[in-house]
């Protein structure tokens, strides 16, 4: 299969053919190119696609990093809810309680920590 820049052609059902622009100062663009460096997004454009296929909501990808998150709390839930406790440290605890606060985190704010996520 055809990856996004390998310069390989697309299916007629993957083919791109409209496009959406808007005019901005240029201070305003390096702004918004930050917010979306900051937020996690390889690029602007990448940043205005995820907030206009959120329509007000989550986005998808902000639903994907945390959908997997949850995942692995609950997994280390799990785990330690099937052992007398004896194998977890305090710092288990304190790492666990950490991901639950940075999931808080990123459901208050929109952001992720993880650029590799599209």
């Amino acid at each position: 299969m055809s990856r996004a820049g390998d310069g390989a052609p697309r299916s007629e059902q993957r083919r791109l053919d409209g496009s959406i622009s808007f005019r901005c100062m240029a201070h305003e663009k390096l702004r918004y190119e930050a917010t979306a460096r900051g937020l996690g997004f390889l690029s602007l454009s990448a940043w205005i696609v995820d907030l206009m296929q959120s329509q007000g909501g989550v986005s998808p990808r902000l639903r994907r990093v945390l959908s997997g998150r949850l995942a692995h709390v609950g997994a280390r839930l799990s785990e330690m809810s099937t052992t007398d406790g004896s194998d977890f440290a305090g710092s288990d605890l304190s790492a666990l309680v950490s991901e639950i606060t940075q999931v808080q985190v990123m459901l208050m704010t929109g952001a992720t920590d993880d650029p590799e996520v599209d």
